[in-house]
């Protein structure tokens, strides 16, 4: 699959909150005063990501270092008196998964989260996203404080001009197939338990409008394909379950419609001892 993706240049409009630190060596990529206003690229060899100017020569690509955060809110509970220690548990709620906009926002406000990843120099976040919102494009829930009664994907475009103007790339991450629960494999599996081109058809079309709708936006950089599918297998030749083939299919659909992001592909975990059946666990999120 190809990676290089290149950033085109859009005005940002002035925001009270201050841009995000990059490393200094790449300052030029996030203006705090204009951020992303320069065109750049991104890409990826030799185990690093390279950023540099759109249009540069190699001599002049540096390494470039993702410091990002997942848009989760993590709670905790109170577990019964009788429990084993730690009393309390902690629930982690991801991105636009059960209610149709970033979680918790009864907690805090989009800006005050956006405002914390600042101070702490984060220069990017992944967010988690469901199919089925991106493909109903439903409205919210009674969850989501300032976004109350907006369609999913207009919250999306919200976010994304406000982590723009914060100077703060994103990477997409298709989290979920429904709006609630992990699955583990990258389509509603058929009677034989695989994914062939008409169960594979849901994410396909969510990643094509994904891609329409912002692959212009400069800050939006990467794709992660699908979250843990731990059902799968890999390096095994099915093309039903095997997700590193499909992960090619996919990545190269994603590419066909916006050629400049960079293509992220999770691992299948131990699911039936594949980590151990592939070399030094290259293809896990966690160690067996």
């Amino acid at each position: 699959m190809g990676v290089t993706q290149s950033s085109p240049a859009r005005q940002a409009a002035p925001r009270a909150i201050r841009a995000a630190s990059v490393p200094e060596a790449v300052l030029w990529a996030s203006d705090p005063s204009a951020p992303f206003s320069t065109p750049f690229e991104l890409s990826a060899s030799e185990g690093r990501i390279w950023i540099a100017p759109a249009n540069a020569s190699d001599r002049q690509k540096q390494v470039f270092y993702f410091k990002g955060a997942n848009w989760v809110r993590a709670r905790q509970i109170a577990k019964p008196a009788n429990a084993p220690k730690p009393t309390v548990c902690t629930i982690v709620q991801a991105g636009f998964q059960a209610s149709g906009c970033v979680h918790r926002l009864w907690d805090d406000t989009v800006e005050e989260y956006i405002a914390f990843l600042v101070e702490h120099r984060f220069n990017s976040v992944r967010l988690p996203l469901s199919v089925q919102w991106i493909l109903t494009n439903g409205e919210t829930n009674g969850l989501c404080g300032e976004y109350e009664g907006w369609a999913t994907l207009d919250i999306l475009d919200d976010l994304v001009i406000r982590l723009e103007q914060a100077g703060i790339f994103v990477v997409l991450d298709m989290h979920t197939l429904e709006v609630d629960g992990n699955q583990g494999l990258w389509c509603d599996a058929n009677s034989r338990g695989e994914c062939t081109a008409n169960e594979d058809a849901p994410i396909r079309e969510a990643w094509e409008v994904l891609a329409a709708r912002y692959c212009s936006s400069p800050n939006v950089v990467g794709a992660d394909l699908f979250n843990e599918p731990y059902s799968a297998t890999w390096g095994l030749g099915s093309s039903g379950t095997d997700w590193g083939l499909a992960a090619g299919r996919l990545g190269n659909h994603v590419l066909s419609h916006c050629s400049r992001w960079l293509i992220l592909v999770e691992g299948v975990a131990n699911n039936d001892g594949q980590c151990r059946a592939s070399a030094s666990h290259d293809f896990c999120w966690c160690q067996p």
